[in-house]
């Protein structure tokens, strides 16, 4: 059986069944269902309430941080975000005189949480509108047909 990554831009609210918490799920196609809270929470990640990415949206998905000095002149941080993804950058300056831990880790983080931004509109993008995988060629089935064998 072909593994597929499945992305889709879902409406819920908490609803309870069976005295079990949970969510009511909407799907793009209109089709609702009922999930588990746990499961639903840890396959879907809330936007800003008008369905955008915001900046509270992107800094909470990064989990924890964590930097390291790693010369007289540059700080490695750390940004491991919620689904467990680390995103490494640094901030460094020419001149150990001048170096600062503080702005080298700010600057890190920033550089950190401007990829979570890109990578986060990645997946909104894809949820939002597919993949358009195969129109005018045929390399979808070439690819489930390789990954069938696989």
């Amino acid at each position: 059986m072909v593994k597929y990554i499945a992305v889709k831009l879902v409406e819920a609210v908490p609803q309870e069944k069976d005295g079990e918490p949970g969510y009511k799920v909407k799907y793009p196609d209109g089709y609702t269902s009922w999930c588990p809270k746990a499961t639903f929470e840890k396959a879907n990640y809330p936007l800003s309430p008008d369905g955008t990415l915001s900046t509270t949206v992107v800094d909470n998905f990064i989990q924890r941080t964590q930097s390291y000095g790693l010369s007289p002149k540059t700080v490695a941080t750390v940004a491991q975000c919620r689904n467990m993804y680390d995103i490494v950058e640094q901030g460094s300056c020419i001149d150990p005189a001048d170096f600062n831990f503080e702005y080298g880790e700010a600057a890190a983080l920033e550089r950190a949480t401007e990829k979570v931004w890109e990578l986060l509109t990645f997946l909104l993008h894809f949820a939002k509108h597919g993949l358009h995988y195969g129109e005018g060629e045929d390399s979808f089935e070439v690819i489930s047909a390789e990954n069938a064998e696989s």
